[in-house]
């Protein structure tokens, strides 16, 4: 989810004190009530002549009917706009913001059918605004000179220049970059990171961390001017440095063992106005199962942090140490990961996890992707699907 909301924020830091400014209109159909999900959702914040159309095809949950044939017209005070020149399919799911009239430093983009996310000075290279690509549209740049087709494979393209003469470029992303995306203020220059993994910026160096065996990397743009770690690569490919250090395939040992089996769970509780599932009491954890968790005798010693990660399904999970616990989860079909290192357990040591028994009748929501099915005359679950453990790596590199 993280993936999809950064790039509204870097659009927000851009453009919201423009955006702030403008005022919403409503088009000339809108859905009657939340539960019309046929007619299509959009409008336009304007100032002017200049505005951003924003327009959502996605309720969560609830599929939406594809768009078909869409064409947008927004009277301005200085004429309409029309966009795109060809009707478009607009399929279910897709939501994005299209800019109206933006002045790319000096040159007045007339509308675009892909979404603003940020602007780079890169130097030598230019002015860079970053767009992204709009689901099965494709990215129409009105320009004084016509209405241009870019491609995100096509890496900068000019679309003019400054009025002292610097180049004005647009890089396009794709979906799978865009998601990638991270800017980030680096060696006193805004640059663009992308990397499926985590980074930031920390004592003025990147930070790239990873989880398990797979390679720390990433791509940046503008390039760092001597970038260097212990075990880093860098090369060059096209636009983007890539950096990259190798993997570690040596992931500690879990030893697994079932210690008991699940018990029948007590009817699940109810209280509040609502009537809603409440807690469990403790005694209900006496029907959990259990299974034994035990520590290689050597964790690495070089790893920032050890993950347990549990995949299991069933109503509550509690991972303990003895007698203490030291987390739980709510199943909700997502894998369960526990930072090791912050409780100093001793090598070898061995760890108990209880799952209660999730019952067929929980008046719980689950999504409907990762509830359990049940079996005809089954009553509960609880399972342990896998466990293991997880180095977390990490890397500064100087810029």
């Amino acid at each position: 989810m993280l993936t999809k909301l950064r790039p509204f924020h870097y659009f927000l830091r851009d453009y919201g004190a423009a955006l702030a400014t403008m005022t919403v209109r409503q088009p000339e159909r809108s859905p009657a009530n939340p539960a019309d999900l046929q007619t299509p959702r959009w409008s336009v914040r304007a100032a002017g002549d200049s505005g951003f159309l924003f327009f959502n095809n996605h309720v969560r949950q609830y599929p939406m009917p594809t768009q078909a044939g869409v064409r947008f017209e927004v009277q301005l005070p200085g004429g309409t706009v029309t966009l795109p020149s060809q009707p478009v399919d607009i399929p279910n799911g897709a939501y994005f913001v299209w800019p109206i009239n933006l002045d790319l430093d000096g040159v007045k983009l007339r509308y675009a059918t892909a979404q603003p996310v940020t602007r780079v000075d890169a130097g030598a290279q230019g002015i860079v605004h970053v767009f992204a690509t709009t689901a099965n549209v494709s990215a129409e740049f009105a320009l004084p000179d016509g209405v241009r087709a870019l491609k995100p494979e096509a890496g900068l393209q000019r679309i003019g220049g400054t009025a002292n003469g610097r180049a004005v470029s647009v890089l396009l992303l794709a979906p799978e970059q865009l998601d990638q995306l991270n800017v980030l203020e680096i060696a006193g220059q805004r640059r663009l990171v992308f990397s499926e993994q985590q980074v930031w910026v920390a004592d003025g160096k990147l930070q790239l961390r990873a989880i398990g065996p797979q390679p720390l990397r990433a791509a940046i743009f503008p390039a760092l001017p001597r970038p260097h770690a212990a075990g880093l690569k860098v090369s060059q490919d096209g636009l983007l440095q890539r950096l990259e250090v190798a993997g570690d395939n040596a992931q500690p040992t879990l030893h697994i063992a079932v210690v008991r089996k699940a018990g029948n769970a007590p009817p699940i509780l109810k209280g509040g106005l609502a009537k809603a599932a409440v807690q469990p009491v403790p005694e209900a954890f006496a029907s959990a199962a259990t299974w034994s968790l035990t520590l290689p005798a050597r964790l690495p010693p070089k790893a920032e942090d050890v993950l347990l990660e549990l995949d299991f399904v069933g109503d509550i999970g509690r991972v303990f140490a003895g007698t203490t616990m030291l987390d739980d989860w709510y199943y909700n079909g997502q894998r369960w990961q526990i930072g090791l290192r912050q409780f100093a357990l001793k090598p070898g040591a061995e760890l108990r996890l209880s799952v209660l028994p999730l019952r067929a009748d929980a008046p719980i929501y689950i999504d409907a992707a990762h509830r359990p099915a049940f079996a005809a005359g089954q009553t509960q679950v609880a399972d342990l699907r896998g466990a293991r453990l997880l180095t977390v790596r990490r890397v500064a590199i100087t810029p």
